[in-house]
This record gives C-alpha cells, sequence and structure tokens, in this order.
C-alpha cells in the first residue's frame, strides 16, 4: 500500500454523506495546477466551508480574500500561510464560513444560473 498513513479514503459517498463530510472540514484545500472552476469549491462553499486553492485559471472568480485564499500553484509556504490565517482564530474562522456560504448562494446558486441562461437564451433569440 503507497498510501499516505494520514489520509483515509472515504469511498463513494451519495450527496448527504458528501455535505456532512464537507461540513465537518476546517476548510477546502484545493492547490490543483490545472482544473478551471472546480465542483468541490463550490460545494464547499455552499457548506460554508472557506477554501485555500492555487491562484489559477478561474479560481478567483469564486475565491477571494473573504471566503478564502488563494496562492501560487506548488508555493507549498504560501499555502501554509493561508491554512494558519483561515483557521488560527475560531472568529476568523467563523468570519470566512459566513461569507464563502453567502456566496456561494450568491453567485452559484441553481436558480440565479438558470435565470442568468434564461436571459442569455432570450437574448440570443431576440436577434
Amino acid at each position: 500500500n503507497d498510501r499516505p498513513q494520514n489520509i483515509h479514503a472515504l469511498g463513494h459517498l451519495d450527496q448527504t454523506q458528501m455535505r456532512r463530510q464537507y461540513q465537518q472540514a476546517h476548510l477546502l484545500l484545493f492547490p490543483s495546477r490545472g482544473e478551471g472552476l472546480s465542483l468541490a469549491i463550490m460545494e464547499a462553499m455552499a457548506c460554508g466551508i472557506p477554501v485555500v486553492a492555487s491562484d489559477i485559471s478561474s479560481m478567483p472568480e469564486a475565491v477571494d480574500s473573504r471566503v478564502g485564499r488563494l496562492c501560487p500553484a506548488d508555493h507549498i509556504p504560501s499555502f501554509v500561510e493561508a491554512i494558519t490565517a483561515i483557521t488560527a482564530q475560531d472568529s476568523t474562522w467563523q468570519e470566512y464560513r459566513a461569507e464563502a456560504r453567502r456566496r456561494a448562494v450568491e453567485r452559484f446558486c441553481l436558480n440565479r444560473q438558470l435565470d442568468e441562461f434564461e436571459d442569455l437564451l432570450a437574448q440570443v433569440t431576440a436577434k
């Protein structure tokens, strides 16, 4: 077994189990080197979980200094500093949690996406 001892595979989770896992987390660490805007980031934020992610692709569209931190890809000291800054004080962590949830509801809820799609479709068909 090549898996590090500090990793525990959860296996397949349904939506309820996934939500429960997010809600137990202190933050989502997402050090991707090339992924676009991740569903995992939106899910974590919807559960009120701050995000520490690589500053790549479209991550800045979801993550800023009010909901988490963006770090240079592969720069481990930046990730360590970001995690520490968010979790060192409970009051600070709670502020990030509240803003992450608010931001997810504001920007990523399905009803907003449907409304924007309908508006776009109306504009396209009007031309």
